[in-house]
């Protein structure tokens, strides 16, 4: 994503104006608009046509001198792209030090990864954990996620004028040269497919050798141009046609699978050739591109692109109070000012700058080293987020006790002060007891088995919930098959679970998991515990498009789905059912500064799980463990540092002096 005429080839501005059109891609994509899905194959323009130039000035230095200087060739790419790129890095890291992109889980490493260049392979390798997904999920965006493109054509600069010295030193006659690109070219295509079968999509778009197909096209065309004279209608037409096939895919192609994620990127190259090549012979197509607006766009596309993606993370919907158009034409402007006068003030003087390469390098390696220094000072640890990693297992244990009534040991480790302790029950629910007695003192028969349903705040709960249980086994056994971002609310997808991940695993759990655990021994108890995946917008069909909970197609749906469930385990011989009313996220959650739950629709989540227990009051409990935090959570944040799962200590604190009791107190028959 680089600019300027080298002064051994003749400057065409439609080139410009390509990137220009190429960064708009991105950035209407960016911009979250739901007629811009593949938004990002402008991305894929920008690596074809770097090929297509990088490998054309290299031909033209190679034909004047009969050689490659690598150490000028590197330092035009130092003054070109490192300086903005280190003042956006240096940019962010001090607005993390005042408190901007909270909740990300890993800034720091983000920030060493794209300052070293290898932005892509830091994403493809450490992007799967639940700590990113949470990010991601909340809608936090990586004010340096965008670094991965950069970082991939970086890599090529590195390595391709080192290829091109070795063949244009041993190729024989420019026919050699342009077989062995061409060559190239369609292995590298070819590899793509490839990678994509043998690694997966997220491999298929962040690693090099799988977009190295797209530049290599570019390179490809440059080699069969060089030295030749391109004209005729033809050719025009064959722009014309690349540039209907780059919009289609723009508009069509989904944003999180298809075409992209399977390796068709190289393919995709072609069209973007067919625009370059278009845009050699003089005609409406080139005309249009040398529109000094849209060619000054492709001027700072460099800086625009680069600055455009901290612009989004800073400037949200919440904090300016618009959204869709609105919110982007705010950020457009910021974007647009940044990148101006980044290139006025900061790109050009150091590009058009002297000095030696030695002392050029020693002045990059300095501030790379700056930089560095600069992100792991000031930029703050990141919270804790919950890792979404569990050892509670997923069928019960064989019971280890007799069936006969034995003492037990008191099972509070804090005394029980008030029925508060035990259940807080909201009005609505009048059909459901009040308050419970105390935890019985002695066990008669079998341990009761617990499964524990529900999402990350499940899981979450189902870590103390087992290490309490493992302190009294002749009484309780427990079992989990809560899973994340796992609701109850089904057929249809979440907000922010990018690929379905979620849902594959949760339809897993209820399909297949849950029917084998009943088969092989029903339940004594179900708690249930969800928290967002059932308050988030969901999409049932893109004809639909996104609902909330208040909506009322939302509101029946998620009815019908919990009627389901209750049903269908009261059915199976399940004793009791306790749905754990949980608390809102806190503000610490990283939700909350992006798309918080409104509270309407937190309130018909909540009518919803009140609405079971008054079908069932003889089997369905409600848990307030809402109303039991307000009085028992620390203040200083450490039961939920994420704000919205218990830390281990606090679901052990809650399994014991409040679920735990209400379990226990449940009906056996």
């Amino acid at each position: 994503m680089n600019t300027g005429a080298h002064p051994h080839r003749e400057y065409q501005p439609a080139l410009d104006g390509l990137r220009g059109v190429a960064v708009t891609l991105v950035l209407l994509f960016h911009g979250g608009f739901s007629w811009m899905t593949g938004g990002y194959v402008g991305v894929s323009v920008f690596f074809t046509l770097s090929g297509f130039l990088i490998t054309g000035l290299l031909l033209a230095e190679h034909d004047v001198s009969g050689r490659l200087s690598l150490r000028s060739f590197y330092a035009r790419r130092v003054r070109r792209l490192l300086p903005a790129s280190l003042f956006c890095l240096a940019a962010v890291a001090v607005l993390a030090a005042f408190g901007e992109f909270g909740g990300l889980p890993h800034l720091r490493r983000d920030l060493l990864a794209a300052l070293l260049q290898v932005a892509n392979w830091n994403a493809l390798s450490g992007g799967s954990s639940y700590a990113d997904l949470i990010a991601r999920n909340a809608g936090s965006l990586g004010p340096v996620d965008h670094f991965w493109s950069l970082s991939v054509e970086e890599q090529f600069y590195w390595l391709w004028p080192l290829a091109c010295t070795w063949l244009l030193t041993r190729a024989q006659h420019p026919r050699t040269v342009r077989r062995v690109l061409v060559g190239g070219a369609v292995v590298a295509v070819a590899a793509a497919f490839a990678i994509a079968a043998l690694w997966g999509p997220d491999a298929a778009y962040w690693a090099t050798p799988a977009r190295l197909g797209e530049i290599l096209v570019g390179a490809a065309l440059a080699a069969l141009l060089y030295g030749r004279t391109v004209s005729g209608r033809l050719v025009a037409w064959l722009g014309a046609g690349g540039l209907l096939v780059v919009l289609w895919a723009a508009v069509a192609w989904p944003a999180d699978r298809g075409p992209a994620y399977t390796g068709w990127l190289g393919v995709f190259a072609l069209a973007s050739a067919a625009v370059i090549l278009g845009l050699q012979v003089p005609g409406p197509l080139r005309s249009a591109f040398s529109l000094r607006p849209l060619v000054h766009l492709g001027r700072i596309s460099y800086g625009v692109y680069l600055y455009h993606w901290p612009v989004y993370a800073l400037i949200t919907g919440r904090r300016v109070g618009a959204d869709g158009w609105a919110l982007f034409v705010v950020r457009m402007v910021v974007t647009l000012l940044v990148a101006e006068a980044s290139f006025r003030f900061l790109e050009q003087p150091i590009r058009h700058g002297g000095g030696a390469p030695a002392l050029l390098a020693r002045r990059a390696v300095t501030a790379m080293v700056v930089v560095a220094a600069l992100a792991m000072i000031v930029v703050p640890a990141p919270a804790p987020v919950f890792s979404g990693a569990t050892d509670v297992p997923a069928t019960f244990a064989p019971p280890t006790v007799p069936s006969s009534s034995i003492a037990a040991p008191n099972i509070t480790s804090h005394p029980v002060t008030s029925s508060t302790d035990v259940a807080s029950m909201s009005p609505s629910t009048t059909p459901v007891t009040s308050a419970l007695p105390h935890p019985p003192t002695t066990a008669s028969g079998p341990p009761q088995r617990v499964l524990l349903l529900g999402d990350s705040t499940g899981v979450a709960l189902a870590e103390g919930l087992y290490r309490w249980a493992g302190e009294h086994p002749e009484m309780v056994q427990v079992a989990s098959l809560a899973r994340l971002g796992c609701g109850l609310v089904r057929k249809s997808s979440m907000y922010g679970d990018g690929g379905d991940r979620f849902r594959a695993n949760c339809e897993h759990a209820f399909d297949v998991e849950l029917p084998n655990i009943i088969r092989s021994g029903v339940p004594d108890i179900v708690a249930i515990m969800v928290t967002l995946p059932d308050v988030v917008d969901r999409t049932w069909s893109a004809a639909e498009g996104p609902l909330r909970p208040v909506d009322v197609r939302y509101r029946d749906r998620m009815r019908s789905n919990y009627d389901i469930l209750t049903d269908q385990l009261v059915a199976s011989g399940v004793h009791a059912i306790v749905w754990v009313m949980p608390p809102r996220p806190s503000d610490r959650w990283p939700q909350a500064k992006v798309k918080p739950i409104p509270s309407e629709d937190w309130a018909v989540f909540m009518g919803v799980i009140e609405r079971e227990a008054s079908r069932h009051p003889d089997r369905v409990r409600l848990a307030r463990l809402d109303d039991w935090l307000t009085t028992h959570e620390p203040a200083d944040d450490t039961w939920r540092p994420d704000g919205l799962h218990l830390a281990p200590v606090a679901a052990y604190e809650v399994a014991t002096r409040f679920i735990g009791p209400l379990l226990l107190n449940s009906p056996r028959q």
